[in-house]
Formats: C-alpha cells, structure tokens, sequence
C-alpha cells in the first residue's frame, strides 16, 4: 500500500496501480490502498474499473464520505484536492 502510495504522489500511476493491485490481492479490505487504486484508475482514465473499486471500498466502509476523509487526509491541499476530485468521479459520496 505505502508503494502505491508513493508512485501515486510521484504522478506514476501505472505503478501505483501495479502495487494497489498487489496489496489488494493480499487485503482486499484495506481502505487506504483501495483510495489509493481508484484515485490511480481514474487518473489514467479507467472510470469504469475504479467505480468496481469505489464499490468495495463503500462494501467495506459503508459511511464513507469525502468530506470526512478530507479532514483528515495527510497530503498537501493542491494533491488532497485532486485526490478528493478523482474518488468522487469514481463514485464516492460527498
């Protein structure tokens, strides 16, 4: 999960998917690494498998919001809010 995260605030998404996929495999329940997999979906343009994604997560975590998560999120405004944008075009709730 802390590789996905990693390439993701590099900007290489390919890898940050390869890792989140990874992680997935192993914990297929971790939120953090899913938030980090669909954002990395969306970013290379496929909404479609980060929506299956944003699904689970929400099967995990029903009371999941953004505005919640924002709050809190540990990164920097500019890469929090481009992070927040891409989880809500994959479905997730203000």
């Amino acid at each position: 999960m802390f590789l996905s995260l990693a390439h993701y605030v590099n900007l290489t998404y390919d890898d940050s998917i390869i890792w989140a996929r990874k992680s997935t495999g192993l914990h297929p329940r971790l939120c953090s690494n899913l938030r980090w997999l669909i954002a990395s979906l969306v970013a290379i343009g496929h909404l479609n498998e980060a929506r299956h994604y944003a699904q689970a997560l929400l099967e995990v975590n029903p009371r999941f919001c953004l505005s919640a998560y924002g709050k809190w999120c540990p990164l920097k405004e500019e890469l929090r809010n481009e992070l927040l944008d891409r989880l809500h075009v994959a479905g997730l709730p203000e």
